[in-house]
């Protein structure tokens, strides 16, 4: 039984009867119309009584929803193996069965909800609620952040077991119990006292408000079902996709720039009674856009329009929102026409200023700021660009970024926050884009994935940019009478002036939007993953750090106590960083000023430019747990906080005051130990032992990747009174335990991920047939180059006796073993007892216990308290492992993957990563869940719990990442993944080879696998040549043939039927070619195909190479794959194909039957050739 499975049965108990379940089941796959989660998706309806929107399942939809059927669909009843069944028969089924209808049907739906993953552990949950007596009358469950430990309120803690309920998924399940406990309302109850998180059934009637003198009321209407009566047909709400949202807000923002071109340009209104023609403003409604886009019959054919009116308020507030059966977010229109005016004359010809001055300031455009030039329609124009600017930030970053973008904009507290900015040149006022603004947009446009490329997003940028926040109106018409000056535009350095556009430009900018986003999909959505803050955490984790100094005790190595004392300002020695919600607001120029008399200010200062922070007038930074964060577009670390330990030694003699604080901070070491010191070996070490002793996920496996072997050779290090070197052979060469081998581990070896450097600049250090005998007597120490005489150094100081190099303990040379040995580095680097990276070495001669720049901090003490310290963070695994030169190494993923536990040796600091997140040297602890995904001790145990979904996606990243990996030897492209491939396919029960997994007929893993992509970064790929004796055959239609980066061409989740007759997975075709176990080839049927006259965005296809035609010429054919899942003909479905070419034949194979492949493509089945029969064919 492997380590998941020791965790679901400690979970279950005697409760489960030792229930197991087989790897194979968590491939088992429901037609998403049929799982529950989907059709509890669409019974939700919405509450609008609160101003924020939420979603809940009306009473009595339980009972329709879950039953025993899907009960025992959602638990997979029906596919336990035998001996699971036999323990946990169909009467125990029954009974749990049972008990769910009779009381925790609410109970069973939030967990579906949740995505407890694998079902076992469902099963095992509610093994364990039934067992506490915890069902729906035990609702609702605690805050989990009200207690360190949350329980349920009528429940025993044990209820919600720590091994499946996380502290995330305790708050989820939190959140979403609500959508099921909706009150019902009957006429025998007056007073309620609901929860303060309950969500009420109403539907506000905005229509029918009154108002008081302090409140408003509401009339609500009550959904049908939480009042007592009976059932009546519901509109059920529709899922959606942002990349939907994104295009129905586009569309509707083209609906308000017709709707204000229409108003700009009214014609034909009839003013009522008493109204005074110049000033009467119609009744103004947007209809829906799609009968916008169609009216276009000469309605606006005048150039001289004869009445023009303008809003003169636009703000979201005004724009409302009205559901609509045809919108996912209904239907958008222009409100609060009360400071709307209407002239009969141009603005240019106009000498008398516009009266309206009460807009909101914050989307004013700059001609208010000056009374000599009149107002003008446009003045709506650059209102709609503050909209949309927000619109595109929120969409981008989340309503949190916006928020922080408006307190960029406000800048002082007093001061007024507007898009603009005015500036005084030579007398005259000019305006200009607040700098606030264009920092913003320039950040945005060169950093976010999102326009990053050809994008709806990026485009609607540019407009904002270039069309809508432009100071400068159009010129005017020859003969304009107006005296009026315009409003200078401040010189922003563009070689051309640009014009703010009118109404109808902005329409027709959107309208080429929309028209791309129906030539090409992924125009609007390019999906690139952005990297976030939050992404990695800094938990404060005392205990461990407590425990390193008490090893040190009074003998502190490094300690900074007696650091030349800090000199601050008087505003930075009172400041209370503790106090809940702290921050910080500073002018720049402020900090400028108490730079030279203050050190922490002058650190602030130079964290602003560090981060190009200075480009505003003001910066705020935060506290987040143990760090000082910058708050900007992108929020960064700018100040680990540390403590000191234990009590201030002011002498031996006399005792301060420990540091007390109201919130946790972390214990450290504000200045790093010298590298390879003992200080700092015992870091290492204490890491090792706190894994050891605690971690019991990261024990040495006992399932089914269980290290059966040990290397064929290691380097025996010897001890403190043999430390002579010498290549061993395990088991027949491995010492008895000696009690004076200064505590070395025996029978444990550490291994070493290194680079081996150019061996064109270099000697190389390896063994070889000339001196292997002379090796297994003595390797002289001061022979060794740096890098490996730093690891025979750390491998002594961890007290371990062995140690694994490749270069010493693989038989190198052309009579060598290389190629046996390649196959054994999953047990070389899952055996070891840690496995040593480094990072910082960039050859064999460099080393990695080198010297180390040290980091500023700013050391505060107040009275006789223990000090603490604001320091430069130097904590970036990010940035110093995963993005440093030795992972850009091909054979380095693996070797990560693989491992245990890792210590990594980086030009900053020293790291650990094991199966509990990643520490660092400076005592902080890390923790990232996409790291977690190489960084799992067992790999990939972890991923495994994760949505089939999110597992492929997981394959495809883990693919696209190794392919642009770099090697000395391309040929070892297939080798230096095959231990993660086994690790996956044994987790995954499946076959398969060279990158393409197997999963059975319409499983879609396999066809997603064949559908991979050049790299849109990759020119074209080389094919790679396997001539050095590797025994292998990469075929063609794996990416593992090729040097260069891919990426994949899969279609989205859920929308493809995959081909089970056009293509099947590979088969080995006997001793070939003279490769061992026969070659590997995809049988397949292929078709012809040609694209003339192609329609936009119809076909797209992707060559792997310049190579696009087979033997004599002959033009490409291709291989369907998939197709889409749509209710259309085939000639109107998109297919998804492989590209291939006729090749050489091969023996036993006829010519005319042999292919290799040369693309992938997707195209409209119309242009391919579907009414013939094709030609049964092999892929090599």
């Amino acid at each position: 039984m492997n380590h998941r499975e020791n965790s679901i049965e400690a979970i279950e108990g005697e409760a489960t009867g030792d229930v197991e379940l087989d790897d194979e089941d968590f491939l088992f796959e429901s037609s998403p119309s049929s799982t529950l989660e989907d059709r509890l998706l669409k019974s939700f309806v919405a509450s609008t009584f609160d101003s924020q929107r939420q979603s809940y399942l009306p009473e009595g939809r339980i009972v329709e929803l879950v039953t025993a059927e899907s009960i025992t669909e959602e638990l997979e009843l029906d596919h336990l193996d035998p001996s699971t069944a036999a323990k946990f028969d169909q009467s125990r089924q029954a009974e749990l069965v049972d008990w769910i209808l009779n009381g925790a049907r609410k109970l069973f739906a939030i967990c579906v909800e949740c995505g407890i993953l694998p079902r076992r552990n469902m099963l095992a949950t509610f093994l364990r609620f039934r067992k506490y007596g915890f069902d729906d009358k035990s609702l609702p469950i605690r805050n989990p952040r009200d207690n360190s430990r949350p329980t349920a309120s009528n429940s025993p803690d044990p209820v919600f077991h720590e091994q499946v309920w996380s502290m995330f998924k305790l708050h989820n399940f939190y959140e979403k119990q609500w959508k099921y406990l909706v009150p019902v309302f009957g006429s025998n109850q007056y007073d309620y006292d609901l929860p303060s998180d309950c969500i009420l059934p109403f539907q506000t009637d905005r229509d029918d408000t009154g108002q008081g003198a302090f409140s408003s009321v509401y009339k609500v209407k009550v959904h049908p079902d939480h009042m007592r009566l009976e059932n009546s047909e519901k509109e059920t709400p529709r899922q959606f996709l942002e990349r939907r949202i994104i295009k129905e807000v586009i569309v509707q923002l083209r609906g308000i720039a017709d709707a204000l071109d229409r108003l700009h340009n009214f014609r034909g209104a009839k003013a009522h009674q008493g109204d005074t023609p110049s000033t009467q403003v119609p009744s103004i409604q947007v209809v829906d856009p799609d009968e916008m886009a169609q009216d276009e019959d000469g309605y606006f054919e005048s150039t001289e329009p004869i009445e023009s009116i303008r809003h003169g308020d636009l703000k979201p507030e005004n724009i409302l929102r009205f559901p609509s059966s045809t919108s996912t977010i209904g239907e958008l229109r222009i409100a609060d026409m009360g400071l709307a005016k209407r002239h009969n004359v141009e603005t240019e010809l106009r000498t008398r200023l516009s009266s309206t001055r009460y807009g909101t300031m914050l989307y004013e455009a700059p001609e208010v700021v000056t009374l000599d030039q009149a107002r003008s329609r446009l003045y709506d124009i650059w209102s709609m660009g503050c909209i949309t600017l927000e619109f595109i930030i929120w969409m981008l970053y989340g309503n949190d970024e916006l928020k922080n973008f408006h307190k960029h904009l406000q800048g002082d507290k007093y001061q007024t926050s507007q898009f603009f900015e005015i500036r005084n040149i030579d007398g005259r006022k000019h305006a200009a884009v607040h700098s606030v603004v264009r920092y913003w947009i320039d950040y945005i446009r060169n950093t976010d994935p999102e326009c990053s490329q050809n994008s709806a997003m990026n485009d609607l940028l540019s407009i904002v940019q270039e069309n809508l926040l432009v100071v400068s109106f159009p010129p005017r018409r020859a003969g304009s009478m107006s005296s009026a000056q315009p409003l200078s535009d401040a010189n922003l350095g563009e070689k051309s002036t640009r014009y703010r556009a009118t109404a109808r430009e902005f329409r027709e900018s959107l309208d080429r939007i929309l028209e791309k986003v129906s030539k090409d999909p992924t125009y609007l959505l390019t999906g690139k993953s952005r990297k976030k803050l939050a992404d990695w955490e800094f938990p404060v984790d005392n205990e461990f750090a407590t425990g390193v100094f008490r090893t040190w005790g009074l003998h502190i190595p490094h300690d900074p106590h007696f650091k030349a004392p800090t000199k601050l300002c008087q505003r930075c020695n009172v400041l209370n960083f503790w106090a809940g919600g702290f921050d910080l607001e500073d002018r720049i120029a402020d900090l400028e000023a108490r730079a030279s008399d203050c050190d922490f200010c002058r650190m602030l200062r130079s964290i602003c430019a560090k981060h190009e922070a200075d480009h505003f007038p003001k910066v705020r930074f935060e506290r987040s747990q143990s760090n000082l964060v910058l708050v900007s577009p992108k929020p960064v670390i700018a100040l680990s906080i540390l403590r000191s330990y234990g009590k201030c030694l002011q002498s031996l003699t006399n005792a301060g005051q420990e540091l007390e604080t109201p919130l946790p901070i972390q214990l450290g070491l504000p200045e790093l130990l010298a590298a390879g010191s003992d200080g700092s070996f015992d870091i290492m070490r204490a890491w090792l032992d706190d894994c050891d002793t605690n971690h019991e996920n990261c024990q040495p496996d006992r399932g089914p990747y269980q290290t059966s072997s040990y290397p064929t050779r290691l380097i025996d290090v010897g001890h403190s009174k043999s430390p002579k070197l010498r290549l061993v052979v395990p088991r027949t060469d491995f010492q008895p335990f000696d009690q004076d081998n200064g505590g070395a581990r025996e029978e444990q070896w550490i291994a070493l991920s290194h680079s081996w450097g150019n061996p064109a600049k270099q000697n190389m250090f390896w063994t070889g047939k000339d001196n292997i005998e002379s090796f297994r007597r003595d390797i002289p120490f001061e022979q060794l180059p740096a890098t490996f005489r730093d690891a025979v150094i750390t491998t002594r100081a961890l007290h371990v006796r062995y140690l694994w190099i490749d270069a010493i303990c693989i038989l190198n040379g052309p009579d060598g073993d290389y190629h046996e040995e390649a196959k054994r580095m999953e047990d070389v680097f899952s055996g070891a007892h840690c496995v040593i990276a480094a990072s910082r070495a960039t050859s064999q001669a460099d080393g990695f216990l080198k010297p180390r720049p040290q980091r500023e901090y700013v050391k505060f003490q107040r009275g006789s308290e223990k000090p603490f310290y604001m320091c430069d963070p130097v904590d970036n695994f990010n940035q110093d492992v995963l993005e440093g030169p030795l992972n850009r190494r091909g054979w380095i993923l693996q070797e990560r993957a693989l491992a245990r536990r890792t210590i990594f040796f980086t030009d900053t600091q020293t790291y650990f990563e094991c199966g509990n997140g990643v520490r660092c040297e400076t005592l902080v602890k890390m923790h990232n869940n996409m790291a977690d995904f190489l960084g799992d001790p067992h790999f990939p145990n972890k991923a495994m719990s994760r949505p089939r979904s999110m597992m492929i996606l997981h394959v495809q990243d883990l693919f696209r990442q190794y392919s642009r990996l770099a090697f000395s030897h391309n040929a070892d492209r297939p080798v230096a993944i095959a231990g993660i491939e086994n690790r996956l396919k044994k987790a995954l029960g499946v076959g398969g080879n060279y990158g393409v997994f197997d999963d059975g007929p319409g499983g879609g893993l396999f066809h997603r696998g064949l559908l991979w992509q050049r790299g849109e970064d990759e020119e074209s790929l080389t094919p790679i040549h396997f001539t050095d004796g590797g025994n292998w055959r990469v075929p063609t239609w794996s990416w593992m043939a090729y040097d260069g980066g891919i990426d994949y061409l899969d279609p989205p989740f859920d929308s493809a039927e995959w081909e089970t007759t056009d293509v099947r997975p590979p088969k080995r075709f006997g001793d070939f070619a003279g490769f061992e176990d026969g070659a590997i080839m995809l049988p397949a049927i292929v078709r012809d195909f040609s694209v003339a006259r192609r329609g936009i965005d119809e076909v797209k296809l992707v060559y792997d190479t310049d190579k696009r035609d087979g033997i004599d010429r002959q033009r490409p054919q291709c291989v369907v794959v998939a197709k889409s899942k749509t209710e259309m003909t085939a000639r109107e479905k998109t297919y998804y194909v492989l590209i291939v070419v006729p090749s050489s034949a091969l023996h036993g194979f006829p010519s005319e039957t042999m292919y290799v492949r040369v693309g992938v493509g997707r195209m409209l089945g119309k242009y391919i050739a579907l009414g013939q029969p094709g030609i049964p064919s092999i892929i090599s």
